[in-house]
């Protein structure tokens, strides 16, 4: 279903119901799917997937990645997931790796929010990066499940909450129509289909 049938789904269903059949309990990307937010970043970006699930051990460095807005190498922040645990994080041109310390366990469910600053699970702190996230007229929209142009990621996500500036500019949760998952974001009221091949993985009905 292309993003014009998804809207004028969502406008036929306004004000009878909401424009999806059931809120399931995760979107699983296998690998080759991703969601594009449509979000540029323009100031001091931040993410809370308030749980979210490492499902695959990756030799690929960039394999089970946060979500990334990007130029080039800079300008981008994201959290990297790698043998199951957490390896480093971006936030504009600065990376830090975060060693051994952060590992989190396969299919454990954790909460992370990532931006200047790295906060996993319990309020444990990290590194605090600095304000100097790279700003310019080419920054690629924000990816949730894919790092860069081919790199993408295998997780399940439960809920995810993106903000600019301190503003909520998403509040995503995953969603199914008919047999197929998307994001529903109850900022816009909008569904967000899969940009990349293949099909999401889809976790049971929420009851």
């Amino acid at each position: 279903m292309g993003m014009m049938s998804l809207r004028r789904r969502v406008l036929d269903r306004k004000g009878g119901g909401l424009p999806y059949d059931a809120e399931i309990e995760f979107l699983q990307s296998s690998g080759t799917q991703y969601i594009d937010t449509g979000i540029k970043v323009t100031s001091n970006p931040k993410a809370v997937v308030e749980l979210m699930q490492v499902t695959s051990q990756d030799s690929d460095y960039w394999g089970n990645s946060f979500p990334s807005a990007y130029v080039n190498t800079d300008g981008m922040f994201s959290a990297h997931f790698f043998y199951g645990g957490i390896a480093a994080w971006r936030y504009g041109n600065k990376r830090y790796d975060a060693g051994a310390s952060w590992r989190v366990g396969l299919n454990k469910k954790f909460k992370i929010e990532t931006g200047r600053m790295l906060i996993l699970n319990d309020g444990e702190q990290g590194y605090d990066m600095g304000n100097d996230f790279v700003y310019s007229p080419d920054q690629k929209n924000i990816d949730i499940f894919r790092s860069r142009e081919t790199s993408y990621s295998s997780w399940k996500l439960y809920t995810f909450k993106l903000f600019d500036a301190g503003e909520l500019v998403r509040d995503y949760i995953p969603v199914r129509i008919g047999t197929t998952g998307y994001l529903y974001d109850k900022v816009s009221g909008e569904l967000f289909a899969n940009a990349g091949t293949g099909a999401f993985i889809l976790g049971p009905d929420k009851n």
